[in-house]
Formats: structure tokens, C-alpha cells, sequence
């Protein structure tokens, strides 16, 4: 697949790098306050190098995504997302 096009998933138009920043630094909060590492939210389909780029906001986490972070953080999928979101 062409960079430009992964690029593209990751930068999703509609939404604003303010936003994914918010929405990382929360599931980092989430994660953190479990004590739990990158590497155990991971597994083969969402790396912890991709668990890593939604921290950061550099990716936008899909819903399934979503749901994968929500299932081994053990909370809500709305609670993977900010609550003034």
C-alpha cells in the first residue's frame, strides 16, 4: 500500500489533531491509571506500536479499535473517548 494512502487512514479528515490528541492522551490515562503497559493492551492485530500512535495522536482508533482498547482496559467502549467528546 502507497505511504500516502496509510497516511491518509491516520489523518482522518474530519477530525483534528487537537481531537486525536485528546483522545490519546485519554486512553493513555486509562491504561496508565490500570498500570498497565502498552504491550498488554496490544496483541498481533493492534500492535503496540499502533497502541503507541493513538497515545500520541499521530492515529485515530477505529470502533473496532476501540473496542479492542475498551475490552483489555476492561471499561466501557464509550469510555474510551473523552467524556466532553
Amino acid at each position: 500500500m502507497p505511504r500516502s494512502r496509510r497516511t491518509a487512514r491516520r489523518r482522518s479528515p474530519g477530525v483534528d489533531n487537537e481531537t486525536r490528541k485528546r483522545i490519546g492522551q485519554h486512553i493513555r490515562g486509562l491504561r496508565e491509571e490500570r498500570r498497565m503497559t502498552q504491550a498488554s493492551v496490544a496483541d498481533p492485530a493492534f500492535t503496540a506500536a499502533f497502541i503507541s500512535m493513538v497515545e500520541s495522536g499521530r492515529a485515530l482508533p477505529s470502533m473496532k479499535s476501540l473496542l479492542h482498547i475498551a475490552r483489555r482496559l476492561r471499561v466501557p467502549i464509550r469510555q474510551t473517548l473523552p467524556p466532553d467528546l
